[in-house]
């Protein structure tokens, strides 16, 4: 996906066409792959909170990792040269 942001960053609305190929990608495995043959022994409740929470957490951590990247990102801004005074 990174690959193919690089490629078409000068599209625009492209910082919404790749998460949606990502999501698109994921729910087609989804529904691709087999059901998982082992019994589930817990009530499906519990299996089914643990797996909310797991995305929401992997959610907020991914959030995360994007506003810290993006602040030190607009303040160093690594894609611009320094400017260096003459003495």
């Amino acid at each position: 996906m990174g690959v193919l942001y690089f490629k078409f960053r000068k599209v625009k609305k492209i910082s919404y066409i790749i998460p949606a190929a990502y999501i698109s990608l994921i729910a087609l495995m989804y529904f691709l792959w087999e059901p998982n043959p082992d019994q589930i022994e817990i009530p499906m409740s519990v299996v089914n909170t643990f797996r909310t929470m797991s995305g929401l957490t992997m959610a907020i951590f991914f959030l995360l990792i994007g506003v810290v990247f993006g602040s030190l990102w607009k303040k160093y801004r690594p894609d611009e040269s320094p400017k260096i005074a003459a003495v």
